[in-house]
């Protein structure tokens, strides 16, 4: 299976009367490249670049992981295991 690559902006959300329904889109990137790992070792591994990396790079309570695993669930099929390298431009904030 090739590789699934997903750039995804930044955004500034709370802009006035839009209550978190309305942002605006920055200049900045989070990259991921989602890739199936045949050789059925651990459930995900990361490869993190860029800002936050080691925030990025964990494993455990992934939010990108867990959707695709919440996704195929709900699919009745199962997660094989997932290799992602994540560039990421994005400060993570704390609001």
């Amino acid at each position: 299976m090739r590789p699934i690559r997903l750039r995804l902006p930044a955004t500034s959300a709370n802009l006035g009367p839009g209550f978190d329904a309305v942002g605006l889109a920055i200049g900045l990137w989070l990259t991921i490249t989602a890739e199936e790992r045949a050789d059925g070792g651990v459930p995900l591994t990361i490869e993190a670049t860029g800002r936050n990396a080691e925030r990025c790079a964990r494993t455990g309570n992934n939010m990108i992981f867990e959707t695709y695993r919440g996704v195929l669930r709900q699919e009745g099929k199962h997660a094989p295991p997932l290799h992602l390298r994540i560039a990421n431009e994005i400060p993570l904030g704390m609001g």
